[in-house]
């Protein structure tokens, strides 16, 4: 009995996607990497805008509205 998988038309089924993988893979690679550079970027710009610009205290606008006021 011939196994389905000796069949030329599956073969050749298979070697077109091993052919197609090396590129899929280079596909995969460039997105993953612009991921990390944009996340990295984005992790960078949200600790500058919670650094209080004086140094001293919390972040403007970090407060609730009216928790400095004085009763």
């Amino acid at each position: 009995m011939r196994l389905i998988s000796d069949s030329p038309d599956v073969r050749r089924l298979i070697s077109q996607q091993e052919a197609c993988q090396p590129l899929e893979r280079a596909e995969i690679d460039r997105f993953e990497a612009e991921a990390t550079r944009l996340t990295q970027k984005w992790d960078r710009e949200a600790t500058q805008e919670a650094a209080p610009a004086s140094g001293i205290g919390p972040a403007p606008g970090t407060l609730h509205p009216g928790a400095n006021k004085v009763s």
